[in-house]
């Protein structure tokens, strides 16, 4: 009865499935029968409608992954700080956050984004030798050796 207030002729519902298991379903309506070149269309927009919400899927995944191991850094009391290749600081954890604090370090960021091995490499001061150690071993481990 809803169908004749609202003009509806043709209705469809084609699920949308990913490794063959529905992940969603989409539901059309028209108030015109709907041709076999309609049908064409509609199983081409739910092949990228499908896709789409793949990619809105992992987007969430990746999202709670990465959640999970900054609570996994946090919990640690070891300053930790996640280089780039390049030896640029990528992420901190709250121990690194705290020791920058309590030093008077004047990054807006931690130091996220500035590079730590020419930071190492630049120490002046009584532990300058121990951070250019740091920074020689962290390059040996980043060649492999």
């Amino acid at each position: 009865q809803i169908y004749k207030l609202l003009n509806i002729k043709s209705t469809i519902v084609i699920p949308l499935i990913s490794n063959g298991k529905t992940i969603g379903l989409m539901d059309i309506s028209s108030s015109r029968l709907l041709t076999d070149n309609d049908l064409q269309r509609l199983e081409r927009i739910s092949g990228q409608l499908t896709a789409a919400v793949q990619r809105q899927q992992a987007n969430e995944q990746i999202r709670r992954s990465e959640e999970f191991l900054k609570s996994v850094q946090n919990a640690l009391t070891a300053s930790i700080a996640i280089l780039d290749e390049e030896g640029v600081i990528v992420q901190v954890n709250a121990a690194w956050r705290k020791f920058a604090e309590q030093n008077d370090y004047e990054h807006s960021a931690y130091g996220i984004g500035e590079n730590y091995l020419e930071i190492c490499d630049s120490a002046a001061g009584p532990n300058a030798e121990e951070a250019k150690s740091t920074a020689k071993a962290i390059r040996d481990v980043m060649v492999g050796s």
